[in-house]
């Protein structure tokens, strides 16, 4: 978690035109690097490999256009809100990190309000496409035509979800669906290398303490949720 928010603080200052010497001041200010010099081998090793991604996310995020209103009606659900990160290609979310499962249901829950409140485009141009930039992956998603049904969908698993645990785990249940049950899903699920494998969190064995969660269940969720974002996913290294 450390890691993370140390590359996540230094990505926003880059961004925002701060010198790597006045970041790592403020960061040595919120007590977040190690002390001394391992703490600033450390920030150097992740300037060096920040400056490229900086350029990067510099070149694709271009003509920003204004967030957009949400006000929905959906399932018995209410969603208000802005939906921002928004330019002439379409919506652009990133991360400094490796693209994992998670950061692909947020880009897909947000590409599908997109192309819910916008399906043809809208002025100044906004395409109905979404990107997600990773340090190792960029995500693409083409325009979705039943953006209402899918996202109705989910919300009714989201309900379901409120009233007992599901059965999915987003990092096992995307492997699973590339790849089977393989090494990858093994990783993932139980990984004797993976410090944090699913099947060991907290919740997942309070809420399912008894009972093996990976069936038919765990299946059909993987496919309900993941499955129209596969379907719509491009992938470049």
């Amino acid at each position: 978690m450390e890691r993370y928010r140390l590359d996540q603080a230094l990505l926003q200052g880059l961004l925002a035109g701060r010198e790597p010497a006045s970041i790592l001041a403020r960061l040595r200010g919120a007590g977040i690097p190690p002390h001394g010099a391992p703490g600033e081998l450390l920030f150097d090793e992740l300037s060096d490999a920040a400056g490229p991604f900086v350029q990067w996310l510099r070149d694709c995020l271009t003509a920003e256009a204004e967030p957009l209103e949400v006000d929905l009606s959906l399932a018995g659900f209410h969603l208000q809100g802005q939906l921002g990160n928004l330019h002439a290609t379409g919506l652009i979310d990133y991360r400094f990190g490796r693209l994992s499962a998670k950061d692909r249901l947020r880009v897909w829950i947000r590409h599908l309000v997109l192309n819910l409140l916008a399906p043809q485009g809208i002025e100044p141009g906004i395409e109905p496409t979404s990107t997600f930039i990773a340090k190792d992956l960029t995500l693409r998603l083409a325009p979705v035509a039943d953006a209402e049904g899918l996202l109705t969908d989910l919300l009714q698993l989201r309900r379901q979800g409120l009233n007992r645990p599901l059965a999915f785990f987003p990092e096992s249940a995307l492997a699973r669906l590339e790849h089977g049950y393989g090494s990858g899903f093994d990783h993932a699920w139980c990984g004797r290398y993976n410090p944090a494998p699913e099947r060991d969190q907290l919740a997942v064995r309070i809420a399912f303490r008894g009972r093996e969660p990976i069936g038919e269940e765990f299946e059909q969720t993987a496919m309900r949720v993941l499955g129209p974002m596969l379907e719509r996913s491009e992938e470049e290294a």
